[in-house]
């Protein structure tokens, strides 16, 4: 796994830097903001969940890779490799991450005003955004992998290779989204590397309008890897997989 393309980064920011100086968002409205190179949209979904996408300005040939994170804990790495507008023409990465306690948000104008920040659902977990040439800059309390080629070949472009809080690796799927195929199984990874495969079936169901919902809140989730995942680092409770020195309580304006 090397190359010109292929970097690993380390943890970027430390965790008590990215809880200070940043101003989180108190409620999720419909808004579109840029800086630089990428366009930030937010829009609430129901009643409850909140989406943040994240795109690149520029899609020359319709060849670039977004991101979009949302309340329910997704995080999804969605590529376009052309114009052509064939079920061949996008593809999509899917990860969960626990527990979910925030909504998502971009900490603007980083590093001088070359980076951004995306934050996900938990606390202390994101990417950095480079602001002047487009991609990822790095990653906030993860370790991952980044590919810059844009193609259909490489599992969505975004790797992650460990996080201190549990997470689910939903897969990689061309022309949708992964999750819907609930035959496949879902990879879940706690903070030591061990993982646990079980089927999407039990984990999602999908809506009429065939949009996949997650089964599990945080609290009901914990039970259910117990009895089927006895080998995962699991606590009594998922709000202890929040990063140390992290309040575990939601920020007051949630």
């Amino acid at each position: 796994m090397t190359g010109p393309h292929k970097i690993v980064f380390g943890i970027l920011v430390t965790l008590l830097s990215t809880l200070c100086g940043a101003a989180q968002p108190t409620t999720c409205r419909d808004s579109v903001s840029r800086q630089g190179a990428w366009q930030f949209q937010t829009l609430p979904e129901g009643s409850s969940d909140c989406f943040l996408s994240v795109d690149p300005f520029d899609t020359t040939d319709l060849i670039y890779r977004s991101y979009l994170a949302t309340t329910s804990g997704t995080l999804m790495v969605f590529n376009s490799y052309d114009a052509a507008e064939t079920p061949t023409s996008t593809g999509a990465r899917v990860f969960l991450f626990f527990p979910r306690v925030q909504r998502p948000w971009i900490e603007p104008n980083v590093a001088g005003g070359t980076q951004a920040i995306l934050h996900f659902a938990t606390p202390g977990l994101g990417i950095v955004l480079d602001t002047q040439n487009g991609g990822v800059a790095g990653f906030v309390g993860l370790r991952g992998l980044v590919d810059k080629s844009v193609n259909r070949t490489n599992q969505g472009g975004l790797s992650v290779l460990q996080s201190p809080t549990l997470y689910l690796d939903v897969g990689f799927a061309v022309g949708h989204d992964p999750t819907v195929d609930l035959s496949n199984p879902g990879i879940f990874h706690d903070s030591l590397g061990k993982t646990c495969r079980i089927a999407k079936s039990e984990l999602f169901t999908v809506t009429a309008s065939g949009d996949p919902q997650f089964r599990f809140s945080d609290r009901q989730l914990g039970p259910f890897l117990k009895a089927h995942c006895p080998d995962l680092r699991l606590p009594e409770s998922l709000s202890e997989w929040l990063p140390e020195g992290l309040s575990q309580r939601p920020p007051e304006a949630l």
